[in-house]
């Protein structure tokens, strides 16, 4: 099964399970919004073999993920209750456990995501997660109304000797994550706020504070100016677009190749600088594939160690993980005939073949 071959009838009681999850299940905490979230990461961040409909997952990827989409999260936030910043309880009682753990991670010299991958700690805090995050939000995030309706994935766990527990996606699962994942997120980052704030209004920390969903969500505390002397140099002072030199009087951006808008988080292999006029005419379009082509040669080949090793310690670097998201991000737009940019007022549309070997016309 793939995507395209997906029945009608499984995509639209995928939609209406995922909406049924935030209405029936019971929520004290932020778990089960971040593992919703986390299963429609790793789906499209997972490359399609095109032979098997189901997708198998082990809970070490899931903690990780989890604890990537947490870790800004565990930072303090401005409120206008207090001087002081608080960090916002994701629990309505205590604070969850995988708060706790990364601050106590910050505070032991692991400052950001791409730091913890390579830290010697990083297994035994997955770990250390472990049991919490699967008598929780694993085990629990199906149970509806007080009943328990296994749409997503079993309740039967995998594991085998030389890995630990994983979850099974039932058939079409993932391909319905990847198809409807805008709508998946929307779904659960909505629920996850408004959780966030309710139980910090409870305990007093909250008024009424409109950006509450861009500190949960945003990336705007990462610096991309250190990305920029890097690309700077590997693109010989030139706009990965216009292909024409950014001279002093120019103003130059950090340009996510594949939209923050359609993907949330930030990968090495995923960036490039642009001319600032370029990157706004640009803005949440994809790329054409002259511009894709391109990309590919320099970021995913030619550079491909370069900027791992240069940016691994800003940023996570995982350039087959870069090139799913590009794959699916691209073959998303083939199944609506989006346009693609290629210049200011300029665009051009998708056809794609049965291998989603995809041009442009």
């Amino acid at each position: 099964m793939t995507v395209q071959n997906l029945s009608a009838e499984l995509q639209l009681q995928f939609i209406g399970y995922i909406q049924r999850l935030v209405v029936e299940g019971d929520f004290s905490a932020t778990y089960k919004f971040a593992l919703l979230n986390a299963l429609a990461d790793i789906c499209i961040e997972t490359p399609q073999n095109g032979f098997s409909s189901k997708l198998e997952i082990p809970f070490n990827r899931i903690i990780e993920k989890m604890i990537q989409l947490y870790w800004d999260q565990a930072s303090p936030f401005n409120t206008s209750n207090s001087e002081t910043p608080n960090i916002l309880y994701q629990n309505s009682a205590s604070q969850v456990k995988i708060i706790t753990t990364i601050n106590k991670l910050k505070a032991n010299g692991t400052h950001s995501f791409s730091l913890f991958l390579r830290a010697p700690v990083r297994i035994e805090t997955i770990k250390s997660l472990l049991d919490s995050i699967k008598t929780g939000p694993i085990e629990r995030l199906q149970t509806l109304s007080g009943q328990c309706d296994a749409f997503l994935y079993p309740i039967q766990f995998k594991s085998s000797a030389s890995q630990s527990y994983s979850i099974v996606l039932n058939e079409g699962i993932a391909d319905c994550f990847r198809k409807f994942y805008d709508l998946v997120i929307h779904i659960a980052r909505n629920a996850w706020t408004k959780k966030v704030v309710s139980i910090n209004k409870k305990k007093g920390i909250l008024n009424n504070n409109p950006s509450v969903e861009a500190f949960l969500f945003s990336n705007d505390r990462m610096n991309l100016s250190s990305i920029l002397p890097i690309l700077t140099d590997i693109q010989s002072n030139k706009c990965f677009y216009c292909q024409k030199t950014i001279s002093s009087s120019d103003e130059s951006n950090v340009d996510h190749f594949i939209p923050f808008s359609r993907y949330s988080n930030d990968t090495a292999h995923n960036f490039v600088m642009a001319h600032a006029r370029c990157n706004n005419s640009k803005s949440d379009y994809l790329a054409a594939f002259v511009h894709r082509d391109r990309w590919l040669q320099q970021n995913l080949d030619t550079y491909r160690r370069v900027i791992d090793e240069e940016l691994k310690l800003h940023v996570h670097s995982d350039p087959d993980l870069t090139l799913a998201i590009s794959n699916w991000a691209y073959s998303q737009a083939s199944d609506i005939n989006a346009k693609l940019w290629i210049a200011k007022n300029e665009y051009q549309t998708i056809k794609v073949n049965p291998y989603l070997d995809m041009v442009a016309e």
